[in-house]
Parts: C-alpha cells; structure tokens; sequence
C-alpha cells in the first residue's frame, strides 16, 4: 500500500472519528441546553380541556428528573375553601382543566429529541409509559413537537433562574397564599 494511499485512509479515519466525536458534544450540548425552568407560551392541537390560554410550566433538572404542569387559566375558583369539599362538577373541571406528570429525561441520542419516562401523572393511562419529542432550540425558546402525533407542539420560554437563598423577591404574599409570578 503506497504512502499516499496510508494517509488518505488515517485521514478519513480521522475525520470519521471526529464526525463521531462532533455528534456526540452536540448531543451533550442539548443535554445540557434545555435544562431549566420552562412557561408555556403556546400550544398548537388538540388542547382537551385546558383551553387555548393555558398556562403551564415545565422544569427540567441538570439531574435528568422532569415535572411538568398545564392548566386552563379560566378554571373557575371552587365555593369551598378546601379543594377536597369541591362539587362534583367543579372537581370534573379541574380534572380536565390540569394535566400534570412528573419522571426522567434523556435528552439527544443524536436525533435532537426529548424522551419523558413518566413516574406518575394526574392521567393515570401514562404511569410507566414515555413521550418522545422532538426537539427545536431558537435562543430562549423550546419547541417539542410529540413524535407520535406532529400536531401537538408545546412552545416554552425560558424562565430567568432563580437564584439561591431566601426567595422574598420571587414569592408573594398574596390573599394569605405565596404565589410566583411568572
């Protein structure tokens, strides 16, 4: 084998391994670039319940661990003061008006996707089961567009992070109740 024809081979080698190397950063990099604290800013397909103005907010932990909420932002405040002495037809409403799930992620595996391990979930059919997303990342934006059906696409603002220690600044007293603006 000549000398020319050694080196062109290294080279591609070389070139293949890097290729390799470049996938797998760029997968780390997505690992890392959707962890934090996400609020929905828009939806798009069939919303059930929760309506067109849903709020929701979505937090990803550098720890590979998820939780995830979405409410309707017109639900009705319930006569009772305690959610467990709620009427029939106002804990059907919540019920439809709120989705929330909690697991792991991975993030990557070279195909720019999200995939949700489901731990529990106030639908009781996704305990144990996992949503792949895909995945689009435009500065502060987080798109995911569910795998199994492309007409479901979640949109999430990045939140600014909280900072360590006493949170005065976040929480609010409000009504004799703490609440986070956002």
């Amino acid at each position: 084998m000549s000398l020319t024809r050694k080196v062109t081979l290294v080279t591609l080698a070389c070139a293949g391994w890097l290729a390799a190397g470049s996938a797998w950063s760029q997968d780390a990099a997505l690992d890392q670039q959707v962890v934090g604290n996400w609020q929905l800013s828009k939806q798009a397909g069939n919303t059930g319940g929760l309506g067109p103005s849903a709020k929701g907010m979505l937090i990803l932990a550098d720890g590979g661990a998820f939780m995830l909420q979405i409410v309707n932002a017109n639900m009705k405040p319930f006569a009772a003061d305690d959610w467990r002495n709620a009427a029939p037809a106002e804990s059907q409403a919540s019920g439809k008006g709120s989705l929330a799930y909690f697991g792991t992620y991975e993030a990557g595996n070279g195909d720019h996707s999200l995939t949700l391990h489901i731990l529990r979930s106030s639908y009781p059919n996704w305990i144990g089961s996992d949503q792949v997303w895909a995945v689009s990342l435009a500065g502060d934006e987080l798109t995911l567009t569910d795998q199994a059906n492309a007409t479901e696409t979640l949109v999430w603002k990045r939140l600014p992070p909280i900072p360590h220690g006493p949170a005065s600044h976040v929480l609010q007293l409000r009504g004799g109740r703490r609440t986070v603006h956002f």
